[in-house]
């Protein structure tokens, strides 16, 4: 299958998968917050014919030990701690939630560590759908919706006792935090997202759920990184006037000298369920860059590619290790990958970074510049490679490009993020 046959394909699963959801959602709203866990599980389901594997039943408990006294405020999700220290500067108490497979949660006036016992619930779904599809919807729904219930009985609890100020999330998207948004909302509680990873340029470009990772905003504000995420959010109708640019706090250059002893650094993209594409995205580039003898590593993710990549590239593949990424970005002249927040990064090393856009979607990030490039030839991205790896680059032309996906960084962004939650209070 070449490019434009997978691209058409993927594009095809998708708006099928999407129109399923909707008309699911539609006729069942009680599942409403499964709907992202719906979204990838058919996607997976249709294009390679995956099918979600049913949890094991973990009996746990929950114990309510206390809860917070004053003043305190939720966050949920990988929020930075320099923002958590700085709302808490000003006289609030942060309750952190987080969920475990252990056996037991438990209730504090600083968290709540929610166990996730995956018991079975019967249900019976509305609606006309294929069996294989339906079976798919049947075994998500069975395994979350006890937990789900469960977790809103809890949240819904701490609410009632004594409401939060606000509620801080990472993403409104997965079932956990889509439910505490509405609980937030219900309880006429401000909710913030703030941005954890990059977005596209436009709405409606056909990347499987990469408009669904954003928008609709069930979130109150969304607090971007930039210019760029501020008009692709802008686009979605319901999320105008409630989107305001934070920077990145996580985000800082890196001034220290590194010798960048590594020609090519790959960040690997998991590709999971979607086979066929790894195959042919992986398998076309490394061939090229073999062929034009261009030495490179792959900075493993996860586990998921480690024995595929491991064979296909005889082993040339750096394990992931605990904040080991940036300095081995630092540490090379030119990074590649795919649709990845780590590309960004990659130029706050002063280091020139290449989207590889495997499928021909064409540009969707924005990565046209001196300092990086997006491209779906190989030819053009041999090219970009020789040229990035052999020539220096300005730092001031890496801060231009920066500067239009996001505005500020570190304690700027962080005192930033820290007024505009505020002054929506």
């Amino acid at each position: 299958m070449n490019r434009d046959e997978l691209r058409e394909k993927e594009k095809q699963n998708y708006f099928k998968t999407l129109k399923i959801t909707k008309n699911l959602i539609a006729e069942n709203p009680d599942l409403k917050e499964l709907e992202y866990s719906f979204n990838w599980a058919l996607f997976s389901h249709f294009n390679s014919n995956s099918q979600y594997s049913s949890k094991k039943e973990n009996n746990s408990m929950f114990a309510k030990l206390s809860m917070p006294k004053r003043g305190y405020f939720i966050y949920f999700g990988d929020i930075d701690g320099k923002i958590i220290n700085k709302l808490e500067s000003e006289g609030l108490i942060s309750l952190r939630i987080r969920l475990t497979k252990q056996k037991i949660g438990y209730s504090t006036e600083n968290e709540i560590v929610f166990p996730q016992s995956y018991k079975k619930t019967k249900i019976i779904i509305k609606g006309d759908y294929d069996k294989s599809v339906k079976s798919e919807i049947e075994k998500i729904a069975c395994d979350n919706l006890s937990d789900l219930n469960r977790f809103k009985k809890e949240v819904g609890r701490l609410f009632k006792k004594q409401k939060p100020a606000f509620v801080l999330l990472d993403e409104d998207r997965t079932k956990y935090k889509y439910s505490l948004a509405d609980i937030a909302g219900e309880a006429n509680v401000k909710s913030f997202v703030i941005q954890h990873g990059i977005t596209l340029k436009k709405i409606g470009s056909g990347v499987p759920f990469a408009d669904e990772s954003f928008a609709p905003l069930h979130s109150d504000y969304f607090l971007c990184w930039g210019g760029n995420a501020l008009e692709y959010m802008n686009l979605s109708p319901k999320a105008k006037g409630r989107v305001f640019i934070t920077g990145a706090s996580k985000m800082s250059f890196n001034e220290k000298y590194s010798e960048k002893k590594n020609p090519l650094l790959i960040i690997d993209q998991q590709f999971l369920s979607q086979e066929a594409e790894r195959e042919f995205a992986y398998e076309t580039l490394i061939s090229e860059l073999d062929r034009e003898k261009i030495d490179f590593r792959i900075y493993l993710r996860m586990n998921h590619n480690r024995n595929y990549l491991e064979r296909l590239t005889d082993k040339r593949v750096i394990e992931w290790r605990r904040g080991t990424i940036l300095k081995n970005i630092s540490e090379s002249k030119c990074v590649l990958g795919f649709t990845s927040t780590a590309l960004l990064e990659s130029l706050y090393s002063y280091t020139p970074a290449i989207s590889y856009d495997y499928l021909g979607f064409k540009d969707q990030i924005g990565f046209a510049s001196d300092v990086s490039s997006s491209s779906s030839s190989l030819k053009e991205i041999i090219e970009k490679i020789r040229m990035f790896t052999s020539q220096d680059r300005k730092k001031s032309d890496f801060l231009s490009f920066i500067r239009e996906h996001i505005s500020c960084e570190g304690e700027d962004s962080v005192n930033l993020t820290k007024d505009t939650i505020l002054s929506k209070m």
